[in-house]
């Protein structure tokens, strides 16, 4: 029986040799693996974020691995709709600060990934959001006055903030 200590690391399937008297073991079948990344907690400055993806998010947790280790995150409604791309370790272990992307939409959930393992969604309760739209003005050229035909089909122009980036969905 040998004895030893971890030292502070990220991964999984890893594997053990010994080496005594100079010569070395062949490597363990059984592996093991440190804890994946866990989120418990966003700053509450980092409530809500910009649609345009100009924010950074900093969240708080366990196992995010020792200094230098890279870090990535995702989020949205399931914890991976947006790639945050590269997050950058705050304190070792427990807070990194990511990027945001461009987007929009409510209840987004975090997942982090280090050392090739990939922590579960930062849950129910551990979210934030993109800005809500706001609509400023609205445009509606019509020939006959300011009424609305009732059979629809008239274009109305809708002016504000937050709309979110080109493509999405936009319910009116």
């Amino acid at each position: 029986q040998v004895r030893c200590n971890s030292v502070a690391g990220i991964g999984a399937g890893l594997r053990w040799k010994v080496t005594v008297g100079g010569q070395q073991g062949a490597a363990s079948a059984p592996s093991i693996r440190y804890s994946a990344p866990t989120v418990s907690s966003i700053d509450a400055g980092s409530a809500v974020i910009s649609t345009r993806g100009t924010d950074t998010v900093v969240l708080n947790g366990d196992d995010f691995g020792p200094a230098g280790t890279v870090v990535t995150a995702s989020y949205g409604p399931t914890g991976a709709e947006f790639f945050a791309g590269i997050c950058t370790l705050t304190t070792p272990h427990s807070v990194v600060t990511c990027p945001t992307v461009a987007g929009a939409g409510q209840d987004l959930q975090w997942t982090l990934s280090a050392g090739g393992q990939t922590g579960s969604p930062s849950g129910a309760g551990i979210t934030n959001r993109y800005e809500q739209p706001v609509i400023t003005s609205l445009d509606v050229p019509i020939a006959d006055g300011d009424a609305l035909s009732t059979a629809g089909g008239s274009l109305i122009y809708l002016y504000g903030t937050d709309f979110g980036p080109v493509g999405p969905n936009v319910q009116a």
